[in-house]
C-alpha cells in the first residue's frame, strides 16, 4: 500500500462501502497503482484478507467497476491466453494460475 498517512486520506461514501483517496495499491502484474475500496462486496466463501476484482471476467466485478468509473482491462483472451498481464501474457489461464 502506497500513500498517504492514514490520517491524511479523503475517504468517499459509495453505495457499498468506502473508496480510500489518497492510498492506492500497486496492480500484481501490471505494476499500475490502482485504488482501494473497502467494502462488504465480497462473500464470505472467498474467504479472508485483500481481495482483487476481475471486471472484464466477473459480472458482479463488472458492475463494481462500471458504477465506481474504474478502467477494465481484459486479462484472458477468448482463446484462453493470458493478456495485458506482463510476463504472464501468452500463457494459457490455466498454467498461469498455478
Amino acid at each position: 500500500m502506497k500513500g498517504k498517512n492514514l490520517n491524511e486520506v479523503d475517504i468517499e461514501n459509495i453505495d457499498e462501502g468506502v473508496r480510500i483517496h489518497g492510498v492506492t495499491a500497486t496492480h500484481p502484474l501490471t505494476g499500475k497503482e490502482i485504488p482501494i475500496f473497502v467494502t462488504s462486496y465480497v462473500h464470505g466463501s472467498y474467504g479472508t484478507g485483500a481481495i482483487m476484482g476481475v471486471p472484464f471476467h466477473d459480472e458482479r466485478d463488472c458492475a463494481f467497476a462500471l458504477a465506481n468509473e474504474l478502467e477494465i482491462v481484459q486479462v484472458i483472451s477468448e482463446a484462453g491466453m493470458m493478456c495485458n498481464c506482463a510476463d504472464l501474457s501468452g500463457m494459457e489461464w490455466e498454467a498461469a494460475k498455478v
